[in-house]
């Protein structure tokens, strides 16, 4: 069998060492999220990736990302253990499966320069796989950490919000006067906001996300994003524009309500203080709803593109707790969508949110509203 070109496993080896890998070598292909191999199974080869990513992973824990041109496995050639850790495809994966015997053979044949090598890259493999499983163990500890202060928060928070909105209830039906009404319905808005963010927050910790979808009518949910966001983009001095099909949908607006505002929250604070447009679209198509937010400030930052949505990954200035975008991803993944990021080339940022499309009728039509069913009750914390 003809060599992979440019795998890093072959230019361990001589030529003669490389031919009998080579010719011991057989292709395997690997579906999207199948095993490659598991944790504690016999070391029964080494897998040279020669096209698809793989993930390596320690029970739950995912350890990194194998590329392809890269190869997995040679730790049980060294030891004959069974495996510390497990590797499945995320893509579909073809890879070349070269028994432990068969390397182990090559080995013993080959000068001691080689078994060096071959020994350096797997300790190197050690280290990072090691370093990558304290940072899993610490995002545990601080998730776990999260959920607890999240608890303890909402439980403080239930009173002084329950007296709040009391208070504009009360001031509400005393004064009847617009302005008055005006500024009681932004106080229970803000109050209702602020209860859903504990919640999120206290959902993102325990680990699962609880929807109460129902019929929403995706224009008319940007059109209160509007209003709710009117008051923070006067003081930041950044303008807002929507544009939006009139269609309904299933989802629970409370939750991507906030989701928008808190990306909102993100553009205003990377134009830090500058004027600017944000941008925010809804379109059905293709079975699904298209939600974008695009600003025209600084871009995602190269630095942070790769973990953006990581919890406790936050960027520029002023305290942060990193979790505004993990949150918001697990929210939009319990819908069983997507959000990604991407700096545009006229320049700025945009976020856009995939969502399948449940309206029970025609996509892209205008629908009467109908009674749905809700889907679990979603947790008052005030």
């Amino acid at each position: 069998m003809a060599e992979p070109a440019g795998n890093s496993f072959y230019d361990l080896f001589s030529p003669s060492g490389r031919a009998a890998l080579a010719a011991a070598a057989e292709t395997r292909r690997f579906a999207p999220g199948e095993a490659i191999f598991v944790e504690d199974a016999p070391p029964d080869a080494v897998y040279i990736i020669d096209s698809g990513d793989v993930e390596l992973t320690r029970g739950e824990a995912s350890l990194g990302k194998v590329e392809a041109g890269k190869f997995i496995g040679e730790l049980g050639v060294l030891s004959g253990q069974p495996r510390t850790l497990g590797a499945k495809a995320i893509g579909a994966v073809t890879a070349l499966r070269v028994p432990v015997a068969v390397v182990r053979t090559v080995l013993e044949g080959e000068p001691g320069s080689t078994a060096l090598a071959f020994l350096s890259r797997t300790v190197r493999y050690l280290r990072d796989a090691n370093d990558r499983y304290a940072d899993e163990l610490l995002r545990k500890g601080k998730m776990q950490l999260v959920g607890e202060m999240a608890r303890s928060i909402i439980h403080d928070f239930r009173n002084p919000l329950g007296t709040i909105d009391l208070a504009a209830s009360l001031v509400a039906e005393t004064h009847a006067d617009a302005p008055t009404a005006n500024a009681m319905r932004s106080i229970r808005r803000q109050i209702d906001r602020m209860a859903g963010m504990l919640q999120d927050l206290l959902d993102f910790g325990a680990g699962e996300v609880v929807l109460e979808m129902q019929s929403t009518r995706v224009d008319a949910l940007l059109d209160e994003f509007r209003e709710a966001s009117s008051s923070r983009l006067r003081h930041a001095g950044v303008k807002l524009k929507l544009s939006a099909e009139p269609f309904i949908a299933v989802m629970d607006d409370r939750r991507i309500l906030r989701v928008l505002e808190n990306l909102l929250m993100n553009s205003i604070q990377a134009l830090a203080g500058k004027a600017g447009t944000v941008s925010v679209e809804a379109h059905a198509r293709d079975g699904r709803i298209e939600l974008s937010l695009a600003d025209d400030g600084p871009g995602v930052p190269p630095e942070i593109r790769e973990t953006l949505f990581l919890p406790f990954v936050s960027h520029g200035r002023g305290r942060k707790s990193g979790l505004g975008l993990s949150v918001a991803q697990r929210v939009v993944e319990s819908h069983g969508g997507s959000i990604k990021a991407e700096s545009r080339p006229e320049g700025g940022a945009r976020f856009v949110i995939s969502l399948p499309l449940i309206s029970g009728g025609q996509e892209g039509r205008l629908l009467g509203d109908a009674p749905l069913k809700r889907e679990g009750p979603r947790p008052d914390p005030v």
